[in-house]
């Protein structure tokens, strides 16, 4: 349920928690897009920004008018490349048949877990032939939980697969090996380690990637700080907000 005690709607990614994944529920994949050497960590925030604000083009003006440190603290998260960047992100080149995917199914797993905890701090839904949204309620204990499913994130971040490949021969388009390849998703500081024991000319840019995120969990903290204080509630028809008076 949502922070907010007297709210009547569910978590806007469902009453219960995603479930936890499993590796051997991971199905075979052969993405058009290529293999990515890191999850979108970014991505997933965004997204859920975007559930707490309500999604569509003016979820931003929305998040800008609730918090202006907010979208500031957003704005610089996001201009920070941590491996899914518009251009230029370490993605692998494949062709064949599809391998068994660990990387993508756990990451996005976990991911989803993230999502909620983010969103529990929104009260949203529709009645009375609108939409209601109200934000506030934020606990230490949330901060722990979103910092926490943080860290699950983080322990799979990394295509191991893609990683090798990609330091050893970035330009190249490896040939698929059903059954005998498996993605496994490897944690950060894992993959902090076998970058440095990798050498190669997609080398240096990987460990560049890989020392920005570092600063991510006291960046996502702040983040979640700006939601501190009043519970605020949202006009959809100017989307502004207006401070609630304590009970």
């Amino acid at each position: 349920m949502p922070l907010l005690s007297n709210c009547a709607f569910a978590n806007p990614l469902g009453a219960q928690i995603p479930a936890e994944p499993a590796p051997t529920a991971a199905p075979p994949l052969a993405p058009m897009q290529g293999d990515h050497v890191f999850g979108d960590v970014v991505g997933v925030v965004r997204n859920a920004l975007s559930d707490i604000f309500g999604g569509g083009a003016v979820w931003p003006t929305r998040m800008a008018n609730y918090s202006g440190m907010l979208a500031e603290v957003w704005n610089g998260l996001s201009s920070i490349d941590l491996g899914h960047a518009n251009t230029g992100a370490p993605v692998v080149t494949r062709t064949g048949l599809p391998e068994q995917d660990q990387h993508a199914h756990m990451f996005g797993g976990y991911a989803s877990r993230l999502r909620w905890h983010l969103a529990e701090v929104v009260c949203a839904g529709h009645a009375h032939g609108g939409e209601e949204r109200r934000i506030g309620g934020v606990t230490t204990r949330w901060r722990g939980e979103v910092l926490h499913a943080l860290d699950d994130v983080l322990r799979h971040l990394v295509d191991e697969t893609a990683l090798l490949a990609y330091i050893r021969a970035p330009n190249a388009t490896r040939q698929a090996a059903p059954g005998i390849i498996v993605h496994r998703a490897i944690p950060l500081d894992q993959a902090i380690t076998l970058a440095g024991q990798t050498a190669g000319p997609g080398q240096a840019q990987v460990q560049a990637i890989l020392n920005r995120y570092q600063s991510l969990p006291g960046l996502l903290d702040g983040l979640l700080r700006r939601f501190e204080g009043p519970v605020k509630r949202l006009d959809p028809n100017t989307n502004g907000w207006t401070v609630l008076p304590t009970s």
